[in-house]
């Protein structure tokens, strides 16, 4: 690892050498310093975001360009953003600018601007500063030329929040192209590198916030965008007003319900589920019935699963709901976790196939798995000692490690 932090740390130096980067420069961050925002205006979409008449600088942990706020919400330990060009391991900043390098936004840079840095969850985020909904058509993105046995990792969950709640979500491994979720990620053609172009589909119409998230206490994230291209959002009004969207797990028949106020030329509701809240599927239809509340009950042996409503009109278009959690509290009570204290590893013993979390004291994930029905074997032998949180079926559990 010393050799890239090396390489960054003569980066900056050449930098700061060359007079494009100030040894005093101010920011914001945690601790109290300011920045002064280098370039911001209210929301017009339509237009691609960039970072080349922005940098290089280092710029804590909110940072505001066009429009759009970006926060790092984690790691926050000697870690912040920064606008720079390093092509050497990003191939987003490859060409040139309009007015010299092309530049990007790196998440997870450390406070001295000189290293990659922390290992921890990953939350890097835009949103739009005034709130204005926008369609994410497509972006830059890239996790850098780093070798895995380094502690870098290359993957992240992509997710989009409209006021507030989840509305579209993907997985994205920067390591090859994928062309099957709503999230297509097209690997540029540089084999040693984990970076390309992200392409949104209509699940990303309608959002005001993005969030990358994952990872653990052993591993390392960065990320670096560009080129963020926004179109106006989808502003003709559904035939339908949804008033709310909600899951009940506390009765003998645990279901969805869901309640409108106006229903014109609308066609019906379809009912989608996802083990992960990610990949969805149909498993239902629901006829209008003007407006009203409307109730479904789904077979669901999992115990956990996810629900969204797509609401379709007569003419083929169609919305989508916020996403909603299901549980099963039969299955809840029987997972269980042993041996407690651990310390080379844990046993998930679970009734059904699953999920499993684990968080440390400080409440940040450091670990995520699939897990069958029966006993799961889990190696934890990294983790630093202490209290741990898991949460698997709905059930929150707890450990030792020593």
């Amino acid at each position: 690892m010393k050799n890239y932090y090396s390489r960054f740390r003569r980066l900056f130096s050449s930098l700061i050498i060359a007079g494009f980067l100030s040894p005093n420069f101010t920011y914001a961050n945690a601790h109290g310093h300011t920045r002064s925002v280098i370039f911001s205006k209210i929301a017009e979409w339509n237009q691609t975001v960039k970072f080349d008449d922005a940098g290089p600088s280092l710029e804590g942990f909110i940072y505001t360009n066009s429009g759009l706020t970006f926060e790092q919400i984690s790691p926050t330990t000697n870690s912040q953003m920064a606008v720079l060009s390093y092509s050497n391991y990003f191939v987003t900043t490859t060409g040139e600018g309009a007015s010299g390098p092309d530049r990007g936004l790196l998440f997870n840079l450390d406070d001295s601007g000189s290293t990659l840095t922390s290992a921890g969850s990953a939350d890097f985020r835009f949103k739009s500063t005034d709130q204005t909904e926008f369609k994410l058509s497509s972006m830059e993105a890239d996790m850098g030329a780093f070798q895995s046995e380094n502690g870098f990792r290359f993957n992240l969950t992509i997710t989009g929040f409209r006021d507030g709640a989840a509305v579209a979500s993907d997985v994205i491994d920067f390591t090859s192209s994928d062309a099957t979720g709503s999230v297509s990620y097209s690997k540029n053609s540089f084999e040693a590198a984990n970076g390309g172009v992200l392409t949104f589909n209509a699940d990303w119409q309608n959002i005001d916030e993005i969030r990358f998230t994952g990872g653990d206490d052993a591993t390392i994230r960065v990320l670096m965008i560009d080129e963020i291209e926004l179109l106006p959002a989808v502003t003709d009004a559904m035939p339908v007003t949804l008033i709310k969207f909600t899951s009940q797990s506390d009765n003998d028949q645990p279901g969805l319900t869901w309640e409108t106020s106006i229903e014109t030329n609308f066609s019906h509701f379809e009912i989608e589920k996802s083990l992960k809240g990610k990949s969805f599927f149909n498993i239902g239809r629901v006829a209008p019935r003007s407006k009203g509340t409307y109730q479904y009950f789904p077979l669901q042996e999992e115990g956990q699963a996810y629900y969204r409503l797509k609401m379709v009109d007569m003419d083929g278009s169609f919305a989508y709901s916020r996403i909603v959690s299901l549980f099963l509290k039969e299955h809840i009570a029987s997972t269980m976790v042993y041996p407690n204290p651990a310390q080379s590893y844990i046993t998930i013993s679970s009734p059904i196939d699953g999920i499993f979390a684990l968080y440390n004291a400080a409440g940040h994930q450091v670990l995520e798995t699939a897990i069958r029905q029966g006993d799961n074997k889990i190696e934890i032998q990294r983790l630093t000692k202490g209290m741990y949180y898991g949460l698997s079926n709905g059930q929150s559990l707890k450990f030792v490690k020593e």
